[in-house]
């Protein structure tokens, strides 16, 4: 991205807040009141780390991952770990600005998992500083952001947007008033999508004087079950336009529809992907099932579990005791080619809440 472009896309940020933040509105320089600090189970006092802590995740999973090619090549037959920890740390006692960090395992940008040994693969068990950044909500519904974060998706999920591990260097302001700005959420993040096979943000500094992405999506519940999201990024010149939407619609047999659509403009080809879905909870059961398509060429940085290709699918996922989930995923590519190196997948998941845990024990607020 030139530097003018650059120059005129903060210029576009600063308006959009300059436009939902009247600045003769004592209410509106007021920020939202912070909810009630945490409290130590079985007792009334406040979690001495309330003050200064937001624990948002923590989650230990282990997964049996099997991956079939074309002509029945066996792929992957492994066991896999991963380990997932977010947290705030406050500057000041509301949280209104905060220090976000991420530790994850997986070794690249469309990774989170790390071989154990057991199967396939040589077993590790590094992980990475994948998101440092700092948050701000001087106006309530006004946030910022800058560091090395995650993608923002909308409605759409990681078949046609990035994936689910992914990280980018940017800065981001989201505005969430509707009341001025109609829609529910407007993102825009500028910054650098790069150094993909480098997951620690400290040896990737130099994304932070790098411009390459920008980003503007838009999400809106237009009826009382029905949301939908748009939008629209640039990655080095190549355009991307995406919308999704999901829909409560409570039928026998399914409680929520989904759908989304990609298309890469470049040069005038214009590949595309699109996924639809189904989901029905029985129980405690969940259950999704559904189909996409996506052409080679878009399939680059979305989720590897997916790649480029027609494929049917299913996951779900059911609760266990002590703060345990189990889950599955299975695809399966319809007509694939003989260079497929991702035909058939099963993946079995066993997920511990680990931060459920740590707080019914008191450990954390």
């Amino acid at each position: 991205m030139s530097a003018t472009r650059a120059s005129h896309f903060a210029a576009l940020i600063a308006l959009m807040a300059v436009q939902v933040v009247p600045p003769t509105s004592a209410q509106d320089r007021t920020p939202a009141q912070p909810a009630p600090a945490a409290q130590t189970p079985g007792s009334g006092a406040t979690h001495p780390l309330a003050r200064w802590l937001d624990a948002r995740t923590f989650t230990v999973r282990t997964r049996y991952n099997y991956i079939e090619g074309a002509r029945d090549r066996t792929q992957r037959n492994r066991m896999q770990a991963q380990v997932q920890i977010r947290a705030g740390f406050k500057i000041d006692e509301a949280g209104r600005y905060r220090v976000h960090a991420g530790l994850f395992t997986g070794n690249a940008f469309d990774s989170g998992w790390n071989s154990t040994g057991i199967g396939t693969g040589d077993g590790t068990a590094k992980i990475y500083l994948k998101q440092l950044s700092v948050e701000a909500e001087p106006w309530k519904g006004i946030e910022l952001q800058y560091g090395s974060v995650d993608s923002t998706r909308g409605q759409s999920t990681e078949i046609t947007t990035h994936d689910n591990d992914a990280y980018l260097t940017a800065g981001r302001v989201s505005v969430r008033r509707p009341r001025e700005a109609f829609f529910d959420d407007i993102t825009v993040s500028v910054g650098y999508l790069g150094y993909l096979d480098t997951p620690f943000v400290f040896d990737r500094t130099g994304a932070f004087s790098r411009q390459n992405y920008w980003q503007l999506i838009a999400s809106k519940q237009v009826l009382p079950r029905l949301t939908l999201s748009t939008d629209y990024s640039v990655i080095a010149d190549d355009g991307m336009l995406r919308q999704g939407a999901a829909w409560r619609v409570d039928q026998p047999l399914v409680d929520t529809v989904a759908g989304e659509y990609g298309v890469r403009l470049r040069g005038g080809s214009h590949q595309t992907a699109f996924a639809f879905s189904g989901e029905k909870q029985v129980a405690g059961v969940r259950v999704q099932a559904g189909y996409a398509n996506v052409d080679p060429v878009f399939g680059l940085l979305n989720g590897d579990a997916y790649g480029a290709g027609n494929r049917v699918f299913t996951t779900g996922s059911f609760p266990l005791p002590l703060d345990l989930r189990a889950s599955w995923f299975v695809q399966k590519e319809i007509s694939p080619p003989l260079t497929s190196t991702n035909d058939v997948r099963v993946d079995l998941i066993l997920t511990w809440n680990v931060l459920n845990t740590l707080k019914r024990a008191g450990a954390v607020p």
